[in-house]
């Protein structure tokens, strides 16, 4: 587990193996989020926005089991520089975001400088929710800055997809809610395995965005050996970005039809649409949930089709 005292500066080998979906490793992991911010602008990457709605009936679905005034925990898998944190607990959206790190291009050199524009942020937008949010990625410098500036709360960088984290036998926190909506598929079932190895204590609910070319059940099935029921929303399907190229576009398209998936409306007209798969432990009711979640794309469609 990271401390804000951690040097923000030190190196970590964010590499990739085999990857089907371009990859942005070369902003993932810099001192200061302004690369990261600039590089998801120009593919107009739009999933944190999209997602809030359906992550917030989660959170509040939680939060009626919880004892009163009691703390959501969240883990964020594959926080990068803490931008769920952003938007679920601070209410930014990610164009805010954009904006925020745009007009302080001139101090992406300065890490201090970016740290006091972001705590000043976050000072003039107070918690809109009382969540504790846990980031976890292997790109531990975005990992540090995303602690330093406030945006987590706690932070675990490291590869889950490479090796099991070393704790004792107590694990590491304990969850309410595990979130994911872009690691899918830089990790897959073995990285689940290894993050429940250090939850033992944690039955958590969780929410992962996945996008179509890829498919889930590997994950959902380790996630049944542990006792979870899931369920995959097929309507819940939203926008997560732009096709950086048309082979990257080319590509998705031939492994998302592989699947036996409809691409027409969604990859076709040029953006990779990622799927809601909830997992829920063993014994939760999920009927009043997935009600909420289905009412909302359903609300969302009718004011798609109004505008």
């Amino acid at each position: 587990m990271s401390s804000k005292k951690d040097n923000i500066m030190n190196e970590y080998p964010y590499a990739s193996q085999n990857m089907k979906k371009a990859n942005f490793l070369n902003v993932y992991n810099e001192i200061t989020p302004h690369s990261y911010f600039h590089e998801m602008n120009s593919i107009q990457y739009r999933i944190p926005d999209e997602a809030k709605p359906y992550l917030d009936a989660v959170i509040n679905f939680i939060s009626e089991y919880k004892s009163s005034g009691e703390t959501v925990r969240i883990l964020d898998f594959g926080c990068s520089y803490g931008v769920l944190s952003a938007v679920l607990k601070h209410g930014l959206s990610f164009q805010e975001l954009i904006s925020h790190y745009s007009a302080a291009e001139s101090q992406a050199s300065s890490v201090f400088a970016s740290l006091q524009r972001d705590q000043a942020l976050l000072s003039r937008r107070r918690a809109v929710r009382d969540l504790h949010i846990t980031g976890v990625d292997r790109a531990e410098r975005a990992v540090l800055y995303a602690l330093e500036a406030g945006l987590l709360d706690s932070g675990i960088p490291h590869d889950f997809e490479a090796e099991r984290l070393q704790v004792n036998k107590e694990g590491v926190e304990k969850f309410d809610l595990i979130v994911s909506t872009g690691c899918i598929g830089y990790v897959g079932e073995k990285a689940f395995r290894n993050l429940f190895a250090v939850i033992p204590n944690s039955r958590p609910l969780i929410a992962c965005f996945v996008l179509r070319m890829f498919d889930y059940c590997p994950i959902s099935d380790v996630l049944s050996d542990l006792g979870y029921v899931t369920k995959h929303f097929e309507n819940i399907s939203l926008r997560q970005r732009s096709f950086s190229s048309d082979t990257e576009m080319q590509h998705t398209i031939k492994c998302v039809r592989a699947l036996g998936k409809n691409t027409a409306g969604k990859e076709d007209v040029g953006f990779l649409f990622a799927d809601l798969f909830l997992s829920f432990p063993a014994g939760v009711e999920q009927s009043k949930l997935t009600g909420v979640l289905n009412r909302l794309r359903f609300d969302s469609d009718v004011k798609t089709r109004e505008s």
